[in-house]
């Protein structure tokens, strides 16, 4: 949590003072590598203690449009007066960054998944579709990891009216519309900070990730992996979502725009789904945007070739279909994976999915 593999490194909190004092950092077996905790230390009720700082945040996010994403354990639930809220990414009694992911108690013994943003402006909070409540119910999850994503686009995100979106394993749980939000970020972040006299060991954050951008429903792993699709050699490349009618020729390209997955094994995966519906996702691996057990292998590089492998080129590699009538009414997603050990996880990197629309 503390080296950057992309951007600046992360520091301890050094600036105690009154209530706001320095937690022992930690570290634990994590979800990619050693994951950030708290570690035993003298600690006292009402006060808030920080671990790791982000520090000169205006010069990382962007107040339109951005994307907080994060892998997040938790051994027990937050207990008020005792170890609560879990600053997973600032949030209550941060460090005033004016962006909060952070876990509180839902009243009842469990836990409550909270996504919001203000800076500066009007608290603008991801509300749960399934009971009208601000957040998420994490009860169920506590114990495992999960991958957590926060994403906000003042303009919508993937082109729809939500401005904000709490995602869990990849499934989106919380949503918000207002726009009220302001542009003032504040300086600094708190991660994986705690309140109270019982902070040790509670909870613990890995392979903290901040973009620039509002990664949506079709994000993939975020690395040197991208795809491009056309509707008859039209349209915006990098734009996911893409209508079309039976006849019509699409492309979708993939490749590796700075080269560091060129020469690894690609694969192009494909699902068909009914137009409106959710596909359910991984919750291993979330940036796997389409049901394990319902894909279908399009593209296989491994085994594409008689002579041997067929490579990533820097090029990338480019496939072109003609679409049926009988896939009127659906919508098909296309993913490419490249099998690597240079990627994050160490197994595979997949690029943003892609849809096409066929009306």
């Amino acid at each position: 949590m503390l080296n950057s593999q992309v951007g600046p490194d992360l520091s301890f909190f050094d600036a105690p003072l009154g209530i706001d004092q320095a937690a022992t950092p930690d570290f634990v077996p994590g979800r990619i590598g050693n994951a950030l905790t708290i570690g035993p230390g003298t600690y006292a009720n009402q006060y808030r203690y920080h671990n790791v700082v982000v520090a000169n945040l205006p010069s990382l996010l962007d107040a339109e449009r951005g994307t907080i994403e994060v892998w997040y354990k938790q051994n027990n639930h937050p207990v008020s007066y005792a170890h609560e809220p879990y600053r997973i990414f600032d949030g209550s009694y941060g460090l005033s960054s004016g962006l909060g992911i952070q876990m509180l108690s839902n009243g009842t013994g469990g836990s409550r998944l909270h996504f919001s943003l203000s800076f500066g402006g009007s608290n603008v909070i991801a509300m749960s579709p399934a009971d009208g409540q601000p957040g998420y119910d994490y009860s169920s999850h506590s114990g495992s990891w999960t991958h957590l994503r926060g994403t906000w686009d003042r303009a919508g995100i993937d082109g729809s009216p939500e401005t904000l979106r709490l995602y869990v394993n990849g499934r989106c749980v919380a949503r918000a519309t207002g726009i009220g939000w302001g542009t003032v970020i504040g300086s600094s972040a708190d991660i994986g900070g705690c309140n109270d006299s019982q902070p040790t060991n509670q909870f613990a954050v890995d392979d903290l990730r901040i973009w620039n951008g509002a990664r949506g429903d079709r994000a993939g792993s975020g690395e040197d992996f991208v795809m491009e699709t056309l509707v008859n050699g039209l349209g915006d490349p990098a734009h996911g979502h893409k209508s079309t009618v039976a006849g019509n020729l699409i492309s979708v390209s993939f490749r590796s725009p700075g080269g560091f997955f060129d020469g690894t094994v690609p694969l192009l995966i494909a699902q068909t789904f009914p137009t409106g519906s959710w596909l359910a996702t991984s919750a291993y691996y979330p940036a796997l945007r389409m049901d394990i057990l319902q894909l279908v292998l399009i593209f296989d590089g491994q085994v594409a070739s008689p002579v041997g492998p067929w490579l990533l080129p820097p090029c990338g590699i480019t496939a072109n279909f003609f679409v049926p009538m009988w896939l009127e009414g659906t919508t098909v997603r296309f993913q490419a994976l490249v099998a690597s050990s240079n990627a994050a996880n160490l197994f595979f990197a997949s690029t943003d999915a892609h849809d096409f629309q066929i009306d």
